[in-house]
């Protein structure tokens, strides 16, 4: 029991100094041309919405927190092995466009993600892969609050 306790504990704290360094890195992401946001804004301007309703748009979509939002994005992005960062942003910003919202750390809203873009049930892989990702995403809203 002992060996697990200090295991557990130097995961905790490998964790705790690993986790500025990734949040660093995605604040300085989130502020480049490059960010959700922004990727999403150009995706409803060439869309053919006028520029400051693109904008409004995008940035509504993401009320809650950009760079957890990014980095749950990210694992999805390298993760799950049938979807290109291009029909999942295209996915996002027609959720935006809806005025609708989606749950990133949600294994049923992945699977919904994954059957709207591909027009397909996703495989027994990817259900599998879908189901790492939500797990991630989970740990990484905990570690937040």
């Amino acid at each position: 029991m002992k060996k697990k306790d200090i295991l557990h504990s130097a995961l905790v704290v490998t964790v705790l100094t690993i986790n500025p360094l990734f949040t660093a890195s995605l604040t300085a992401s989130i502020n480049k041309p490059d960010s959700i946001s922004f990727n999403i804004a150009r995706i409803l301007y060439s869309r053919g919405l006028n520029d400051s309703a693109a904008r409004e748009i995008a940035e509504s979509f993401l009320e809650e927190d950009e760079e957890l939002f990014a980095l749950m994005l990210k694992n999805i992005i390298s993760d799950c092995g049938v979807l290109s960062e291009n029909e999942i942003m295209n996915y996002l910003s027609s959720l935006a466009l809806q005025r609708k919202s989606i749950d990133l750390k949600s294994y049923a809203s992945l699977v919904n993600m994954v059957q709207k873009i591909k027009s397909i049930a996703p495989s027994k892989e990817t259900l599998k892969e879908l189901q790492n990702i939500a797990i991630k995403n989970s740990v990484y809203t905990q570690q937040v609050l």
